[in-house]
C-alpha cells in the first residue's frame, strides 16, 4: 500500500538532484562555483558567465567570498563576452558560451565538472 507512492517521492527526487532545475544550463552555475571556489583556494578572482537573472545563491556566494575570503566573484551576462579580457579566469555552463569563446580566444581549460568549465583567458585571436 505505501510501496508505490514512496518509490514514485524517490524517483521524483533522484531525478531533481540530476537536473538543471528548469533553466537551462545556467541551473548549474551555483553549486559549480561553490565546488571549484572549495577545490580551488587559489582562485582569488573569477568572471561568472550567467544570464539567468536573479540567482539568490549566486548573489551569496559574490558577498560571503569577498567578505569572509576576498574573493572577487563577478557576474557578467553571457551575452557579452568581447568586453572579457586576457588574463580573465572564467566560469561558464553554457555550451553556447564556450564556442563564443573559442571564437574570440585562445583559452587554457584550468577545471571541468560537465557541463561546466573554468577557463584562463589567454589572448584574443
Amino acid at each position: 500500500m505505501f510501496y508505490v507512492p514512496y518509490e514514485t517521492v524517490v524517483r521524483r527526487i533522484i531525478a531533481e538532484r540530476h537536473t538543471d532545475y528548469g533553466i537551462g544550463p545556467d541551473g548549474y552555475v551555483a553549486g559549480y562555483t561553490g565546488a571549484l571556489l572549495r577545490q580551488q583556494p587559489q582562485l582569488d578572482s573569477v568572471t561568472i558567465l550567467y544570464s539567468g537573472g536573479y540567482n539568490a545563491t549566486l548573489t551569496f556566494y559574490k558577498f560571503t567570498y569577498k567578505h569572509q575570503q576576498q574573493k572577487e566573484l563577478t557576474i557578467f551576462p553571457g551575452t557579452a563576452i568581447r568586453a572579457l579580457k586576457p588574463g580573465m579566469v572564467t566560469l561558464l555552463c553554457n555550451a553556447e558560451y564556450r564556442a563564443r569563446l573559442d571564437s574570440v580566444f585562445q583559452v587554457m581549460e584550468l577545471h571541468q565538472d560537465q557541463p561546466c568549465q573554468t577557463l584562463l583567458l589567454l589572448s584574443h585571436k
